[in-house]
């Protein structure tokens, strides 16, 4: 085990020296145009980093201390009493119609409050999934990868323990933490390729080969899909910490690989089915406008989703994952504007 651990520190730290080598790139592409544009590009992953990264760490640290999975049997029914009498405070479960102060300090009330939170947080899971999925297929670099799935990370986490209405301890916060750093620097394992091949080759059956650039969509949809299952990974770990009341040891927070890719296909489901219409369009569609294949050539993802953002939400979901398609697009057209109204709203508001 120790040899693994070794394995994966090193990987992981030749990972990040290719994402800050990465981070460099970026920095020389945009001051070779201006000085200035070079200087802006800082100044703008300074903004990224401070709003979508510290200030929710900052958030987190500040919610308070609930109570971890027991790890001897005999303190059971004394976590399970304590848990009930946090949650008959708990805002959410009120707001969905149960009345948290009846509570029955028993293992039948501890699952029926579990059961009415369990909507809201596939909610939560479902929003950072499918943002993160949008994001890193449009960003296409390692650098901006990291970043985005160190935000989604910890702003995914933060919600969870709002949501269960307390943090886990310092310990077991610095465990999350590491998860978080190994699905940054480490981008996939075989059961992860194996569900990626399986995307990518149920695109390909539909005909979609004959869509121009299609490898590169393809590898995009990929990368974002490598990213959605390690956000997953991280949501069902910390969910567990919320929700189990007696683990043998740590390894029982983490879920099986089939649980993970199969949280990640039912939450990409529809994302994917998005992205196969828009393609088959794609593939039928004649270029009259030089200016649009222009386009579509500098990043054919960002495109398609731009065609998938122009359909008509047929259901109240599909309403929302628009939403967030647009949000991620005006994050990737204008991320200036983007991040100055941000913060300027975050400043109004506080």
């Amino acid at each position: 085990m120790k040899t693994l651990h070794r394995i994966l520190v090193a990987v992981s730290v030749i990972a990040l020296y290719i994402i800050l080598k990465e981070f460099l790139e970026i920095y020389t592409l945009t001051r070779s145009v201006h000085p200035i544009f070079g200087y802006a590009t800082l100044l703008a992953i300074a903004g990224f980093t401070y709003y979508f990264i510290l200030a929710p760490i900052v958030r987190i640290w500040r919610i308070p201390v609930a109570y971890g999975p027991a790890r001897k049997k005999e303190e059971i029914p004394a976590l399970l009493q304590r848990r009930i009498v946090h949650f008959r405070s708990n805002t959410f479960l009120q707001n969905a119609g149960l009345n948290p102060g009846e509570l029955p300090a028993t293992e039948e009330g501890y699952r029926q409050a579990l059961d009415t939170l369990q909507a809201e947080m596939e909610r939560i899971r479902e929003r950072y999934v499918t943002r993160l999925f949008y994001s890193t297929s449009i960003a296409q670099n390692g650098f901006l990868d990291a970043i985005l799935i160190f935000s989604a990370s910890v702003n995914l986490i933060r919600e969870i323990f709002t949501l269960y209405n307390g943090r886990v301890s310092n310990r077991d916060l610095l465990i999350i933490g590491r998860k978080v750093y190994y699905s940054i620097a480490i981008g996939g394992s075989e059961g992860i390729e194996y569900a990626t091949d399986e995307i990518i080759s149920k695109l390909t059956s539909d005909g979609l080969r004959g869509v121009p650039f299609a490898d590169k969509i393809f590898g995009s949809v990929a990368d974002g899909f490598v990213n959605a299952v390690l956000l997953t990974r991280i949501s069902l770990i910390t969910e567990n910490y919320c929700r189990m009341l007696y683990i043998q040891s740590d390894r029982d927070l983490i879920p099986s690989s089939r649980i993970i890719l199969k949280t990640a296909r039912r939450v990409t489901a529809d994302v994917r089915d998005q992205l196969g219409r828009a393609l088959k369009g794609l593939g039928q569609r004649s270029w009259e406008k030089a200016r649009d294949y222009a386009q579509y050539a500098a990043n054919p993802i960002r495109y398609v989703y731009e065609r998938v953002a122009e359909e008509r939400p047929a259901r109240e979901r599909d309403e929302s994952r628009l939403r967030i398609l647009k949000d991620v697009l005006s994050l990737s057209l204008y991320p200036f504007g983007y991040l100055t109204g941000k913060l300027w709203k975050r400043e109004s508001t506080s």
